[in-house]
């Protein structure tokens, strides 16, 4: 994925962190996971469901190490939802 290599993941993690509670809630996700999710979903045009199959069908859609854990873990977070 050449496109995480321009994000700035730690800053954008600790803006989204704070925005979700453990003792209230799910614990969160992290953003590149989430944001890997829609990332997927906008660029090809799916649906939710679309999305959630094309992750299944190929959960390495990144070329890199970190990306393809996060990928790894986008799967394991969508078959929980």
């Amino acid at each position: 994925m050449l496109f995480s290599f321009l994000m700035p993941w730690e800053t954008l993690e600790e803006t989204y962190d704070p925005q979700y509670n453990p003792t209230t809630g799910a614990l969160a996700k992290p953003v590149m996971l989430a944001f890997g999710e829609l990332f997927i979903k906008q660029r090809l045009g799916l649906t939710d469901e679309e999305t959630v199959d094309k992750i299944r069908e190929n959960a390495y859609l990144g070329t890199t190490e970190k990306a393809k854990s996060t990928a790894a873990q986008l799967v394991s977070a969508i078959e929980i939802r």
